[in-house]
C-alpha cells in the first residue's frame, strides 16, 4: 500500500517534468475537425447531432483498432518516465492518439484544488514568463462564505486551462476538482483540500465552482462548455490512515440518515442544482461494495439527473478485487466488468481497465456494447469542449490568449481579495487590532519567515518560476509586515518541529526581537507533509519513506497530507513551549497569535487566554501575508467566519476517526456536538474590527408555512455596522426545531441554510438584505433517508458570527410548519 502510494507521486512529478520539458513548445492547437486537416470524416459533419457523432467515432475505431478502446478509457495516459505515449504499441497505453483519424491524445486528469498542477509557465516567443495563478486554500475558499468569488475563481482556473492547452503546456480541459468531502474531524489529512465541516455550505461551494467553470454563457456561448469539472471523492471519503484502516481498504457503514443528511448532499447539490459533469469515486466501500463499483452511488447520480462521465480515484478499481486491499470482486476482469455495469465509471485512473477489460468482455461478463455506453459519456465531454468543431466561431478560443489569460491579472487581484475575506479574527482583547502603525513590532515563530506553508496543500503550480518549489514570489508573514511599511523584525525562534533543528541562537534572537518591541505577533501552525523545503521530510515521509537521520524525531502525528491523518489536533510541544517562553518574555506587551493550518489547530484554554488577539489564517495564498499585515493593521477589514468547528484537546481521545456517524461518541460538527467540554470556536463564528447589528425589519416575526404549500417567505434584514470602520460583513442564518409533533429532529441542535457576504458597509450605515425562504430550506431527513416537511415549532436565526454579542448581532424569529401529516419533499435517491 505504502509503495503504491510513492509510485503514484512520483507520477505525478514525472508529469509535472514532462511539462515543464515542452513549457517552449511553439503554441498550436490539439483540436480535431479543423480546416486543412481530416476534417471530412462523419463525425466532423458539424450538422448532425453529437451523440451520432460520438456513435460514428466509436464505430471507426471499432473497425479498426478494437482492442485499444481500454486505452481511451485510461486516464493520464503517460509513460512512467512522464513523457506522452507515442503511437508505438509497444507502449503500455498505445494509442490515447489516432492519426489516421485526426484524433489526438486526451489526458483526463489535471488536478486543481486551489490551482492547476501538473502543468508550467508559458514563455511567449518574444521571451516573457507567464506562470499560472494561484488561490488561497480550501478552507480559506470557504472560510471567506463568498459563493460569487468562488465562482469567479473557477472561471479564471478554466480559462487559464484553455489557454496553456492552446499552446500544448496540458493536454486535457477538464479538472479533478473540487473535493466535496467534508471536514467531519480535524484529523482528516486532506482538510485542507475540501475545507468546511457544512454540507449545505460545501453544495453551495460546489455549485459556484461549476456555475464557473464550467458555464460559458458569460461569453454568448451556449453550444460549448467552458471545461469540465470533477467533484471528487463520491463518497463518504474522510479517512486516510487511523484506526487500523486506510482509505482504500475501509468500509463505511453508514445508514440513509447519514448519508441524506451529511455526507450526499454536497455531490446532489452541485450535480442536481449546478450539472456537474464530472464525478470521482472514491477509494472506500460504503455499507460493503467499493464506491466505484456501487449501484447504489450509481442509482443516486442518475436519480439527480447526472449525465457525464466517472472516473475512478487512482486505481480503486483495483483495490475493489486486491485482496490487500478490499477483496471484493473476483479478480481485476471481475472488477472490471462490474464498475462498467454497476458503478458506470468509464474513466479509470490507473491500469485495470487496460489490463483487464478486453479480457472481461471476452469471458462474457459484459458486452462491448456496454463498453461503449461508458466510453460514449467521455467521448460526448470532448465534443461538448468544442473539440471537434472548427474554432474560428468559437469564443472560448477566440477572446482566450496564453498571455493574457495564465496569470491573468484580475485573478491576482481576485486571489488577493480572496485572502483578505478568508482570515477569522478569533480573540481581540481590548480591541488589541488594529494595531498602530508606529508600533515596534516583533513577528516571531517558526513560520513567520515561510514562504511554501502559505500556498499548501501540492503546491504543484509553478508561480515563480518553472520550479515548483520555488516560492521566493511568494512574501512570507514577517516581511509583508516589513512591507507595510512598519519598524517590524522578524526571527523564526525554533524549527516547527525539531529540538535538532533549533538553536540557542535562534532562540536568543527571537527573545532580542521582543525585547526591543512595542507588541508581538507570534505565528505557529502545522504543515503539509514533504511540502517544506525546510525540512527533509520528503513527499512520502508521512507514510515512513523519509530518508531521516536517527537523532530526529519524526513529527507525523502533526502533519497533514494525502494518506495521512494527525493523530494530534494541538501544536507541536516545541511551539507550545516556544509560545509560553514569548509570552513571557513580553511581559506586559500585547501578543497576537498567528496560526497557520488547513484541519483545526486546538489550543488549552490556559494559552488562549493569555494572548490578546487571535487570527486563523490557514495556508491564506500567496498574497496571504499582504492581507493579513493590512487586516492586522487595520487597512482593510474583510474577515471571514470559522468553516469548521475547534475541538477541546481532548476531543481525540474520546472520539474515532473511523466512527463516521455524526451523533455519535462527542458528537461532531455544530449540528451534532455534545461533548462535556466545549468547542473553543464554533462553524461561522468570527469576529471584525467593528460591531455589526442584526435585525429582521420586514416580513414579520413569526411565519407560517404549510406542509402541501409551495409559497415562500422573503423577509428583509437590515444589517448595521455600527462602527466607524468599514468593513464585510457574513450573515449565516440557521433554523432549529423547537418541538416537532411527530418527526425526530435527531439530536441536531441547528443548520446552515443561508450564506450572505455585504461587502463594503460603511460605518454607521444599514444595508437591506433580502432572503427568501421556502418550505425545503426547512427540511429535515427522517430515517428512511427522504427531505421532509415535519410538522412543529421552529426557530430561525440569522447571525454576524460575534458570540459574544449574540443578542445584537443576531435576528431570531419564529416558524411554525402545519398540515395534516409530515409529507416527503424528496425521496431517498436509492
Amino acid at each position: 500500500m505504502m509503495l503504491r502510494f510513492i509510485q503514484i507521486t512520483y507520477l505525478t512529478l514525472f508529469c509535472l517534468l514532462r511539462e515543464l520539458d515542452g513549457a517552449r513548445a511553439s503554441p498550436k492547437t490539439q483540436m480535431s475537425c479543423q480546416e486543412g486537416l481530416k476534417n471530412d470524416f462523419s463525425w466532423c459533419n458539424t450538422s448532425l447531432p453529437i451523440p451520432t457523432r460520438v456513435s460514428n467515432l466509436i464505430s471507426a475505431i471499432l473497425s479498426s483498432q478494437p482492442s485499444t478502446i481500454p486505452n481511451l478509457m485510461t486516464a493520464r495516459g503517460v509513460q512512467n518516465d512522464g513523457s506522452i505515449v507515442p503511437d508505438d504499441p509497444t507502449n503500455k497505453y498505445y494509442p490515447q492518439s489516432y492519426e489516421d483519424l485526426d484524433i489526438p491524445v486526451y489526458n483526463w486528469g489535471t488536478n486543481a484544488l486551489h490551482s492547476l498542477n501538473q502543468v508550467s509557465c508559458y514563455i511567449s516567443p518574444s521571451g516573457e514568463r507567464y506562470c499560472p495563478i494561484n488561490f488561497p486554500s480550501g478552507p480559506s475558499l470557504s472560510s471567506s462564505f463568498s459563493a460569487e468569488n468562488i465562482e469567479k475563481v473557477g472561471r479564471y482556473i478554466a480559462r487559464e486551462l484553455r489557454a496553456l492547452y492552446m499552446v500544448n503546456l496540458t493536454h486535457g480541459l477538464d479538472i479533478w476538482g473540487p473535493v466535496l468531502n467534508l471536514s467531519r474531524d480535524p484529523r482528516w489529512g486532506r482538510i485542507g483540500e475540501g475545507g468546511t465541516e457544512d454540507a449545505y455550505w460545501m453544495g453551495e461551494v460546489g455549485k459556484a465552482w461549476f456555475e464557473g467553470f464550467q458555464n460559458a454563457s458569460y461569453l454568448g456561448e451556449e453550444r460549448f462548455l467552458q471545461g469540465v469539472a470533477t467533484i471528487k471523492h463520491m463518497a463518504v471519503n474522510s479517512l486516510e490512515n487511523s484506526d487500523g484502516e486506510a482509505r482504500d481498504t475501509i468500509d463505511v457503514t453508514v445508514d440513509k440518515f447519514m448519508l441524506s443528511d451529511y455526507y450526499l448532499k454536497p455531490f446532489k447539490m452541485s450535480i442536481k442544482d449546478a450539472g456537474a459533469k464530472g464525478v470521482m469515486c472514491s477509494y472506500n466501500s460504503v455499507n460493503g461494495v467499493p464506491t466505484c463499483l456501487s449501484p447504489s452511488m450509481s442509482a443516486a447520480r442518475d436519480t439527480w439527473g447526472f449525465d457525464g462521465y466517472v472516473t475512478s480515484d487512482s486505481d480503486s478499481i483495483d483495490d475493489a478485487w486486491n485482496p490487500e486491499y478490499h477483496g471484493w470482486a473476483d479478480n481485476g476482469t471481475d472488477a472490471s466488468a462490474k464498475a462498467i455495469l454497476d458503478g458506470k465509471c468509464g474513466i479509470n485512473s490507473g491500469n485495470t481497465f487496460y489490463n483487464y477489460l478486453n479480457d472481461a468482455v471476452e469471458e462474457g461478463l459484459l458486452t462491448m456494447d456496454d463498453v461503449e455506453v461508458e466510453l460514449a459519456k467521455s467521448l460526448k465531454l470532448r465534443f461538448d469542449l468544442g473539440l471537434f468543431d472548427p474554432i474560428e466561431d468559437q469564443p472560448l478560443w477566440t477572446s482566450i490568449s496564453p498571455e493574457v489569460d495564465i496569470g491573468n491579472s484580475g485573478a491576482h487581484s481576485l486571489s488577493r481579495l480572496i485572502s483578505e475575506q478568508s482570515l477569522v479574527l478569533l480573540k481581540n482583547s481590548g480591541s488589541t487590532l488594529p494595531l498602530s502603525k508606529t508600533s515596534n513590532v516583533a513577528v516571531v515563530g517558526p513560520y513567520a519567515n515561510d514562504s511554501a506553508v502559505m500556498v499548501q496543500p501540492y503546491p504543484f503550480t509553478p508561480m515563480c518560476s518553472d520550479d515548483n518549489k520555488d516560492f521566493s514570489c511568494v512574501d512570507t508573514i514577517g516581511q509583508s509586515f516589513v512591507n507595510a511599511g512598519t519598524n517590524a523584525v522578524v526571527s523564526e525562534g525554533i524549527d516547527a518541529f525539531l529540538d535538532d533543528l533549533s538553536t540557542d541562537d535562534m532562540m536568543n534572537e527571537a527573545l532580542e526581537a521582543v525585547d526591543n518591541s512595542d507588541v508581538v505577533v507570534v505565528v505557529l501552525g502545522i504543515e503539509t507533509c514533504g511540502m517544506n523545503p525546510s525540512h527533509n521530510f520528503g513527499m512520502g515521509s508521512c507514510h515512513n519513506q523519509a530518508n531521516l537521520t536517527d537523532v530526529y524525531e519524526y513529527p507525523d502525528q502533526y502533519l497533514e497530507l494525502e494518506a495521512h491523518d494527525r493523530t494530534e489536533i494541538g501544536l507541536p510541544k516545541i511551539q507550545i513551549d516556544f509560545a509560553e517562553k514569548i509570552i513571557q518574555a513580553a511581559g506586559e506587551k500585547k501578543v497576537v497569535l498567528v496560526l497557520v493550518n488547513a484541519g483545526g489547530v486546538s489550543l488549552s484554554p490556559d494559552l488562549i487566554d493569555k494572548f490578546s488577539a487571535i487570527v486563523e489564517a490557514f495556508y491564506p495564498g500567496p498574497y496571504g501575508g499582504g492581507a493579513l499585515a493590512e487586516s492586522v493593521y487595520g487597512d482593510v477589514n474583510r474577515w471571514g467566519r470559522m468553516p469548521y468547528s475547534v475541538y477541546p484537546l481532548e476531543f481525540v481521545e474520546y472520539t474515532k476517526m473511523s466512527e463516521h456517524d455524526l451523533r455519535k461518541d462527542c458528537g461532531r460538527t455544530y449540528k451534532y456536538y455534545h461533548g462535556e467540554e466545549d468547542l473553543l470556536w464554533e462553524f461561522g463564528e468570527g469576529l471584525s474590527l467593528t460591531d455589526w447589528s442584526c435585525e429582521v425589519k420586514e416580513g414579520g416575526d413569526d411565519v407560517t408555512f404549510v406542509t402541501t404549500g409551495t409559497d415562500s417567505v422573503t423577509l428583509t434584514l437590515a444589517v448595521g455596522n455600527e462602527g466607524e470602520r468599514e468593513g464585510d460583513v457574513v450573515v449565516l442564518g440557521y433554523f432549529r426545531p423547537v418541538s416537532l409533533e411527530v418527526a425526530d429532529d435527531h439530536g441536531m441542535l441547528k443548520q446552515l441554510f443561508y450564506v450572505k457576504r455585504v461587502s463594503d458597509v460603511q460605518g454607521g450605515e444599514v444595508v437591506e438584505v433580502k432572503v427568501e425562504i421556502k418550505l425545503e430550506d426547512l427540511s429535515l431527513v427522517d430515517d428512511d433517508g427522504n427531505f421532509i416537511a415535519a410538522r412543529g415549532d421552529y426557530e430561525i436565526v440569522f447571525e454576524t458570527g460575534d458570540k459574544s454579542r449574540i443578542d445584537n448581532s443576531a435576528a431570531t424569529l419564529k416558524a411554525r410548519i402545519v398540515g395534516e401529516e409530515d409529507i416527503v419533499l424528496e425521496e431517498f435517491p436509492y
